[in-house]
């Protein structure tokens, strides 16, 4: 058993999956066999965390980000994925990646945690499933 909380600062797994159209579900090697030969931008076939992996590594929270920017002096814009023209679109584009999370969390993928509460009832939760079973005499 671990008496430590492996928390992950940032992790852009809405920004990809909604950007790359990329299975955040699947493992690593499935995502990147499934961009094979894709070279529509730089990140393809270069996927490096998901959540299966996040859960084989032990990482018991993440910090995901909701990304998006404006920023009118960039031009040409600098990244289709993070970068908008105007308030509106960037404020649509965090939503979306917000509606990414609380789907993933319907489907059981992952739990949101707003407060103080509801991270100690998680970390709980995980330190019982991290126990190993009783030993038989």
């Amino acid at each position: 058993m671990t008496d430590r909380l492996i928390f992950d600062g940032h992790v852009d797994l809405a920004l990809f999956a909604l950007a790359l159209n990329r299975d955040q579900t699947e493992s690593v090697e499935r995502i990147n066999e499934c961009e094979a030969g894709m070279d529509d931008t730089h990140d393809r076939g270069c996927a490096a965390t998901s959540l299966p992996e996040m859960r084989t590594a032990g990482v018991a929270v993440c910090q995901s980000t909701v990304t998006a920017r404006v920023d009118r002096t960039a031009r040409p814009i600098h990244r289709a994925d993070l970068d908008y023209g105007t308030h509106a679109m960037a404020y649509a584009s965090a939503q979306a990646q917000l509606a990414y999370y609380r789907a993933l969390q319907r489907e059981g993928e992952m739990k949101l945690i707003g407060t103080a509460a509801e991270l100690n009832e998680h970390w709980q939760l995980w330190l019982i499933a991290a126990a190993p079973p009783p030993r038989p005499f």
